[in-house]
């Protein structure tokens, strides 16, 4: 449910709002995360779970020999397969996008941790 005074729209272009934006909130998404590096706008990250499967690469880091170091080691390790089943049946319990935007904005009307 939107709080008061905050508008609903049915389809919201992040990159507009961005480009207007001192600071945003994304999911963590490639789209919203790579808008948000290309225009220059800190940004807050909550992913949709909270998982640590796979391994994450700095863009500044990666080469061809770091992608194909850093494929054969998620392919290869069990643990990630594990993960990413496991995340696989956590993200329906999520309800979409509610639980984040609710702890968004709790950690907007607090000014602290939530978690």
């Amino acid at each position: 449910m939107p709080r008061a005074g905050a508008p609903v729209v049915p389809l919201l272009e992040d990159r507009k709002v961005l480009e207007r934006a001192t600071r945003g909130i994304t999911q963590s998404g490639m789209n919203s995360a790579l808008d948000g590096s290309t225009l220059g706008v800190p940004m807050l990250a909550i992913p949709l779970a909270s998982h640590g499967c796979g391994e994450v690469v700095r863009l500044d880091e990666l080469t061809p020999e770091v992608l194909q170091r850093t494929t054969e080691k998620v392919l290869g390790e069990p643990q990630d397969r594990t993960c990413g089943k496991k995340l696989s049946a956590e993200i329906p319990a999520l309800q979409g996008l509610q639980r984040p935007a609710d702890l968004g904005e709790r950690v907007i009307h607090s000014r602290a941790p939530v978690l």
